[in-house]
């Protein structure tokens, strides 16, 4: 067989390995030389020969994708070259990460997760902007995708705008949630749970206000909204209290670290009690 160049193979070809396992390490001789090190010079105008003989034809490089290598940066040492395969990219490989070759790598862009890092990630959706406004991009279970509009903005009690109507002004708010789903001797509380919370010095009347739940299913494969679960409120949050309606049960009261049963509203999801994903 005649060898005609370097073959590096892909993302699972270890250097390491190959260089271990091939290692036969000697110690060297003591030296018994007296002579004192010199050091050689050339005349003017000289030039060494630094001339190089070529001892193969080509060099090839590692090809693979993104993800595998890395994936398999344990097979990797500092200085190899590579190419992605999936996205026709040279990098070089140093110190854990990977550079892309003509690109600036020097981080002026802003720091973060590095594009590797973010194709072996497990996401549930990305949020993009257009400068003025931003969106949620979720991948379905059957490989469409779902663009919203999403708005980050967290209204927490006592942040009071006066347009936002007369149900804030008086700082009611949810106060605590629980999800315990279909349920586990895991579950801390015995039943799925929604609080809500009055935080002014007045009571509330809830007659006329309603709560909305969605575990993010869509009604249908072409609906772009989610599918929704409404509870009319009912009753009366005293001043500076509370208002729990409880779901269903998703541990036992002797295995669950909190018993839920005192409570001022059931939810109903037709004629069973709600769980909370």
């Amino acid at each position: 067989m005649v060898t005609n160049g370097i073959i590096s193979g892909d993302s699972t070809t270890s250097v390491r390995v190959t260089l271990m396992n091939s290692a036969d390490p000697e110690k060297p001789a003591a030296s018994t030389s007296t002579d004192t090190t010199t050091t050689t010079t050339t005349d003017e105008g000289e030039k060494p020969d630094t001339s190089v003989e070529p001892t193969v034809s080509h060099i090839s490089i590692k090809l693979d994708t993104a993800l595998n290598f890395a994936k398999n940066k344990a097979n990797l040492i500092d200085g190899e070259i590579l190419y992605y395969i999936d996205k026709g990219k040279l990098v070089v490989y140093y110190n854990g990460s990977f550079h892309k070759i003509g690109t600036d790598d020097s981080g002026s862009g802003g720091s973060g997760i590095s594009l590797d890092d973010l194709y072996a990630a497990d996401l549930e959706y990305l949020v993009f902007t257009n400068g003025n406004k931003n969106y949620k991009v979720k991948v379905l279970s059957d490989g469409n995708f779902v663009i919203r509009e999403w708005d980050a903005t967290i209204t927490k009690a006592g942040n009071v705008n006066s347009t936002w109507g007369v149900y804030v002004n008086p700082l009611l708010n949810i106060n605590s949630i629980y999800c315990g789903g279909a349920g586990s001797e895991e579950c801390l509380c015995s039943h799925n749970f929604v609080e809500l919370a009055n935080s002014s010095e007045s009571d509330v009347n809830l007659n006329g206000l309603f709560l909305l739940y969605t575990d993010g299913s869509v009604a249908s494969s072409g609906d772009t909204g989610y599918a929704w679960k409404v509870l009319p409120l009912k009753g009366v949050i005293k001043a500076g209290s509370t208002f729990l309606i409880r779901g269903a049960q998703c541990n036992t009261p002797k295995a669950s670290f909190i018993n839920v049963d005192n409570y001022d509203m059931e939810w109903y999801d037709g004629t069973s009690l709600i769980t909370f994903k």
